[in-house]
């Protein structure tokens, strides 16, 4: 037999023979059982195939440690089970068996990806979908085109790097990595990732897959397949080969010779301290007392911290954290909507992240340190020292949390030059201490002492990882999911910090938590002497008598005294009283309008943040001024605006009063007046509702969105375009259009006029429809329709409606517009695409290339004839519009004929991007 399919074939059945690898089985099966269930429930896609690919999108958590864990043995068991002389002695090639154990590796995971699927097909099982209903297609091309190139992207970094540190190691790191990423996604933090460069690098592409998943029209048998967007074409293609290219690089790298072989000392010109500098190690030393028994912990821990820091881990482990508070700051929690100010509790709000991954990274360090002896076979000489397990468990706990306290330190300080290199130094040094510092260590230390329980008490390297694994995750993802609930280690509502009122309902419970967690963690701490084994025998029996021999009375008392403890820390959490929030502390800025009518109107803003309150009294001058124009005179004799805590709704708005929370522009960055534009949207549109919401009644209240939302977002949106430009006005747009298609898969289909309050996406689509009107209409007619309708719905309650005002600007519309109004009430989707462009003696002649549907809330398409006016324009070098121009597209006459003026360089239809389009790729052509 082919020496290449003997060690695939053997290293594909050395990992059917582990028992481990059952549990990882188990694992993907219940992750698939338990994605079906989790997507099904929040879904109303009311299709199979959409739920199917939003499950597959993602790697998931517990098979991405199984393929990483899975691949990591490999070649390293080699090393730890001593049979390098044997393996590497028999006649085939260093790369034969690097191929075949990356092969036998691939099969073994991809034996565990087929799992996943089947899981899914049993929660459609379990909920009695017959078998002819399943989305077999969607499975079967799921798993080939997300799963399998994801598979193979996670074994080929742990493979190789694994070669490049020569030991586990490597692989640890990728599963850092990974299972960051994971918990990331299933916790659904907010991260804004909005250029085209971090979606390339995001290494399973899951953002693209969502979105690709959210243009699939999908019809009633769901047996569609996915198709890939451009940006996720590109994406597989560079981690696939990036993949293969890292496995390549690795393979010239591995050799018989270098693989786990340490380099030798260089004794030849070593030279040796005098003896004076010598620490004289105790654990040598026959002599036995309290003092000694703590210099010995001292010793020892000082030497395992020198041997950790000096791990490739540790030092790429410390980069990585300083580079992740980077592109969290400057990339990935940027606010979309506005630059805010790098204020304490922001910078503490982007630690979570990182504070996970230094969890993930210490509780791996613990099994690996507890378990370093048995790895090294150096158990005899250890387990003969004269020291008891105290002394030497401890030392090695101590070790780490050295560990912690530097890596703790690191983060402290990156925050900290973060802040300093705003040239914005407000810096909290309060909050910073108790949160970074103090919180972040005593979370570190007790999560460090759980994870050494287990590993004591599973005894298994592997398995200890696994379980401790499956445990932090079960905690953080409780913790990011219901975030006031109380989770061990975790402090509730550690995201929801509030300038104004702290921690809120929390806060004496953060206080009294510390004392619960620590006594647990004593608890804890004061099992692991007992039960740890430090020989190589690993017999249940034998262990169990081992721990009834040295449990004593005296010692029985430091449990009781630690369960007395926590059980004290419950009585006071049950005694404290109802939750009362922290009292505001508000400053006040008044100021005063001539209206246009004459009165005065009276302005007062109540705020805790100050940088913004002197835009926000100009946007709300400018607003009324509007207003007035538009809805006759403010109908009421102030306008209070109010900045309230963050965690309740947005936005709270009653006759003469608006309440925004501190994230909705107070903490802008005043330093950059021209990135405030969300300031004048959010303010007219809270102003024009003055008169839209609390002067006019909808006859309706399904029908509320029309006219209390949409239509004062429109004007909000005008208001933008006026002062900033339109260049601003199309960022904004897009910016509603992608979440409007993030949410067509997680909300109820609606008409447009059936939707309730707050930032509906169906809203979203209303202001899009309205852009798309006054593109071809004009907002001169469009806005004073909306006035006519105002005055007429005032003086007739009856006619406040989403049908009157359609029917209102229908009557107003000329006859070549009156499809306009069915933008207001029907789902109207277009694909336009600009073909080839033909430079002629009279102009250019452009093909276009349209496409009009209508989609039933099953997704099914039904094409429907275009009759519409779009705008297309001509741009110059700069992007800059030169040239505009109305056009109809007709399927049956694609071209049209547009001036050749002597600068021009592209074009682009829809300039706006207001027509509810699939793929905007297309419609954007270099001349």
């Amino acid at each position: 037999m082919n020496p290449l399919v003997s060690i695939r074939q053997f290293e594909f059945r050395y990992h059917l023979r582990q028992p481990i690898f059952y549990l990882f089985a188990i694992l993907t099966l219940l992750q698939g059982y338990w994605g079906h269930y989790k997507v099904s429930s929040v879904s109303f896609s009311d299709s199979s195939t959409i739920d199917t690919y939003t499950i597959l999108a993602s790697y998931g958590l517990a098979l991405a440690i199984a393929t990483v864990l899975i691949t990591s043995q490999s070649l390293t068991k080699d090393l730890e089970f001593q049979t390098k002389p044997y393996i590497y002695s028999l006649p085939i090639s260093s790369r034969t068996l690097f191929a075949g154990r990356f092969l036998g590796s691939l099969v073994t995971a991809l034996t565990l990806v087929i799992l996943y699927p089947l899981g899914i097909v049993l929660g459609f099982i379990q909920q009695d979908t017959p078998l002819t209903r399943i989305p077999w297609a969607a499975l079967l091309d799921g798993t080939l085109r997300l799963l399998v190139p994801n598979c193979l992207i996670l074994v080929s970094f742990t493979f190789a790097l694994t070669v490049f540190f020569q030991s586990i190691k490597g692989a640890y790191l990728i599963l850092f990595l990974s299972v960051l990423y994971f918990l990331v996604v299933d916790a659904e933090i907010p991260i804004t990732i909005e250029s085209d460069i971090w979606q390339l690098v995001d290494p399973f592409g899951l953002n693209m897959v969502h979105e690709s998943i959210a243009d699939l029209p999908f019809p009633t048998t769901a047996d569609s397949l996915l198709s890939f967007t451009d940006m996720l074409f590109i994406n597989r293609l560079f981690w696939i080969g990036l993949s293969l290219g890292v496995v390549a690089q690795a393979e010239s790298r591995f050799s018989f010779t270098t693989f786990g072989q340490q380099k030798p000392a260089d004794t030849s010109s070593q030279s040796y301290p005098p003896q004076s500098n010598y620490v004289a190690l105790p654990t040598i030393q026959p002599r036995f007392g309290r003092w000694v028994s703590l210099q010995t912990i001292l010793a020892v821990a000082r030497a395992e911290f020198i041997v950790l820091v000096k791990q490739p881990v540790v030092q790429i482990s410390s980069a990585f954290l300083v580079s992740s508070m980077l592109l969290n700051v400057s990339v990935f929690n940027q606010n979309p909507d506005f630059p805010e100010l790098p204020l304490t509790y922001r910078i503490i709000a982007f630690q979570l992240p990182s504070s996970l991954f230094i969890s993930l990274f210490l509780s791996v360090i613990t099994v690996e340190l507890f378990d370093n002896e048995r790895s090294t076979r150096f158990w005899p000489i250890y387990n003969a020292l004269p020291q008891s397990n105290f002394t030497l468990l401890f030392a090695k706990i101590v070790a780490i949390v050295y560990l912690a306290c530097l890596l703790t330190g690191v983060l402290f300080l990156s925050s900290i030059g973060l802040q300093l290199s705003s040239s914005f130094y407000e810096i909290d040094w309060q909050l910073y201490a108790s949160v970074l510092l103090v919180d972040g260590l005593f979370h570190y230390c007790q999560l460090i002492i759980l994870s050494g329980l287990v590993a004591v008490s599973i005894n298994n390297r592997l398995g200890s990882h696994v379980i401790n694994l499956l445990i932090f995750a079960a905690l953080s993802v409780s913790h990011y999911v219901n975030g006031p609930e109380y989770v061990f280690s975790f402090l509730p509502d550690s995201a929801t910090y509030s300038d104004l009122i702290g921690y809120g309902s929390q806060t004496m419970a953060r206080h009294l938590l510390p004392i619960i967690w620590w006594s647990i963690t004593g608890l804890f701490a004061s099992l692991i002497p007992f039960i740890w084994n430090r020989s190589n025998s690993t017999t249940l029996l034998t262990r169990i008598a081992h721990i009834r021999q040295q449990m004593g009375w005296r010692y029985g008392l430091v449990p009781m005294a630690f369960l007395i403890g926590t059980g004290f820390g419950i009585w006071l959490l049950n005694q404290q009283s109802s939750a009362k929030t922290a009292p505001i502390h508000y400053r006040t800025q008044t100021a005063q309008v001539r209206s246009l009518s004459g009165k005065r109107i009276a302005i007062q803003v109540r705020y805790y943040h100050p940088y913004q309150v002197k835009k926000i009294i100009e946007a709300t001058i400018s607003s009324l001024k509007k207003g007035e124009e538009l809805f006759g005179p403010y109908p009421y004799k102030f306008i209070q605006i109010c900045e309230t805590p963050k965690g309740g709704p947005s936005v709270q708005s009653k006759p003469g009063r608006i309440a925004f929370d501190e994230t909705q522009g107070w903490i802008a960055d005043y330093r950059q007046p021209k990135q405030l534009d969300y300031i004048d949207y959010r303010m007219s549109r809270e102003v024009f509702d003055q008169w839209l919401v609390h002067r006019i009644s909808p006859q309706h209240e399904p029908e509320n969105s029309l006219i209390g939302q949409t239509l004062s977002g429109y004007l909000a949106l005008q208001e933008v375009a006026r002062k900033y430009g339109h260049d601003r006005l199309k960022q904004r747009i897009e910016q509603r259009r992608h979440s409007y298609l993030a949410s067509r898969n997680r909300i109820p289909p609606k008409t447009l006029g059936q939707t309730s309050s707050g930032d509906d996406p169906e809203r979203e689509k209303g202001v899009m429809a309205l852009t798309s009107i006054e593109q071809v209409w004009g907002n001169t007619p469009l806005s004073l329709t909306i006035s006519q309708f105002y005055h007429q719905a005032v003086r007739h309650p009856q006619l406040a409606s989403a049908d009157a005002f359609s029917n209102q600007l229908a009557h107003r519309l000329p006859d070549s517009l009156h499809y306009l109004t069915s933008y207001l009430t029907e789902r109207f989707w277009f694909d336009f695409r600009l073909g080839r462009i033909a430079i002629q003696p009279n102009g250019l002649t452009v093909e276009i290339i349209p496409a009009k549907w209508r989609e039933l809330t099953d997704r099914q398409r039904i094409p429907t004839p275009i009759r519409d006016y779009i705008p297309i324009t001509i741009l110059d070098r700069n992007g800059r519009e030169i040239y505009r121009q109305l056009v109809q597209p007709d399927p049956d006459i694609r071209n049209i004929l547009l001036p050749n003026l002597p600068n021009a360089k592209a074009v682009l239809m829809d300039p706006l991007g207001v027509w509810p389009e699939r793929n905007k790729r297309d419609n954007y052509k270099i001349l």
